[in-house]
């Protein structure tokens, strides 16, 4: 089946009000962001479907991590919509909603440089993750001690996530892997069912990339979740991704089935600079 264009996820996507077609649990509508005279993100529309892996890649200063950042709510577009499919099936328009808002919707977001509490342990950064997953914000650390049921989910999870060993220690103490890998459990504790990984893999070692790809697997297929990865490492896009999307000056090129945009002329040239 050949790679499309990305006018079919635009139609997708552009399905009129705050409604969402069939299996898709996230949309993209026309967003763009522009600084001055460059266009980070140029009127792009894809959508997420359910226990999909959707893979985002591109040159340096394609706009990956810009449209992750509008989709998670770190920054607001300029124009556009973005629309979720809540924990409770209703759709939701998200565009203007806070970070903190969205992950209660059930959206949550990592980061390309691990976003963690430095001078706190590996436990209490999931403690407070944890609790924000309920919207309990802003609360004394020591708060958190009360709940039993928190220390053992959050146990569990960092087990899973190969820190299980590491869970006194402070956070400024693990290498830049395992900030990363941390960064990724705290934003899955929270129970999201959409997931956005900038650059999951980067800096790890080869041991933690064999750790870490067979694990966001599982999260699509033993618990259902939807995942966005925007990734440099094109083997991992195109060993994880069930479809991907390939982005260029801001604008979508190209998406369609991983062996069919690894063998697209687009890419070619996107990367290569000819046929």
């Amino acid at each position: 089946m050949a790679a499309e264009a990305p006018g079919g996820a635009q139609a997708a996507a552009q399905g009129g009000g705050d409604t969402l077609p069939p299996g898709v649990v996230l949309a993209v509508d026309d967003v763009w962001k522009y600084y001055g005279p460059v266009r980070a993100v140029d009127h792009v529309s894809l959508q997420l479907r359910e226990r999909e892996i959707l893979g985002i890649i591109g040159p340096n200063g394609a706009g990956k991590t810009t449209l992750l950042n509008l989709v998670g709510g770190a920054i607001y577009p300029d124009g556009g919509k973005v629309v979720l499919k809540a924990r409770d099936g209703k759709t939701v328009d998200v565009t203007r909603k806070p970070p903190h808002e969205r992950v209660a919707l059930g959206l949550a977001k990592s980061y390309q440089i691990p976003n963690v509490f430095d001078n706190v342990t590996v436990l209490d950064n999931m403690r407070i993750a944890l609790m924000a997953g309920r919207r309990l914000y802003a609360r004394p650390l020591g708060y958190y001690y009360n709940y039993p049921d928190v220390d053992r989910e959050a146990s569990s999870v960092l087990e899973r996530f190969g820190l299980g060993e590491r869970i006194n220690d402070l956070a400024r103490d693990l290498s830049h892997g395992e900030r990363k890998i941390l960064d990724i459990a705290l934003a899955y504790v929270t129970r999201p069912h959409v997931l956005l990984l900038d650059e999951p893999t980067s800096g790890l070692s080869v041991a933690e990339k064999n750790l870490i790809k067979p694990l966001l697997r599982s999260l699509r297929d033993d618990e259902g979740l939807s995942l966005v990865i925007v990734e440099h490492d094109l083997d991992v896009v195109f060993d994880l991704a069930d479809r991907v999307v390939l982005m260029n000056e801001g604008r979508v090129i190209l998406e369609g089935k991983p062996d069919d945009v690894r063998e697209s002329r687009e890419l070619r040239v996107v990367y290569l600079g000819r046929e």
